[in-house]
């Protein structure tokens, strides 16, 4: 069986994945202080888990946000609400990762 590959390609998936940290940095300022508490707490397990690859372990992170909210779009109603929360702690977590390994 051959690998999966995305229709989208590396390049334009690198540049939404930029534009996603972008606009978590972007609101972070504003983000409950619940959510960056739990998104330090994840930043945290994140950096411990993956040490020497923090810019990975936090794009990975933000891919992973980025395909749960794409799937919540298409779901819609209550269960689209249910991800909320918890993809924006995992998004200011996967940006703290990256910001304080020193990437982008």
């Amino acid at each position: 069986m051959s690998p999966v590959k995305s229709p989208i390609g590396k390049a334009a998936l690198d540049a939404m994945t930029d534009q996603s940290f972008a606009e978590v940095r972007e609101h972070r300022a504003g983000a409950p202080a619940i959510s960056l508490r739990l998104a330090a707490e994840a930043a945290a397990v994140l950096a411990e888990q993956f040490p020497g690859q923090r810019e990975t372990a936090g794009r990975v992170s933000m891919c992973i946000v980025q395909m749960l909210e794409g799937w919540a779009r298409q779901l819609g109603g209550e269960e689209a609400e249910a991800f909320g929360p918890f993809t924006d702690i995992l998004a200011l977590a996967a940006e703290q990762v990256v910001r304080e390994a020193g990437a982008r």
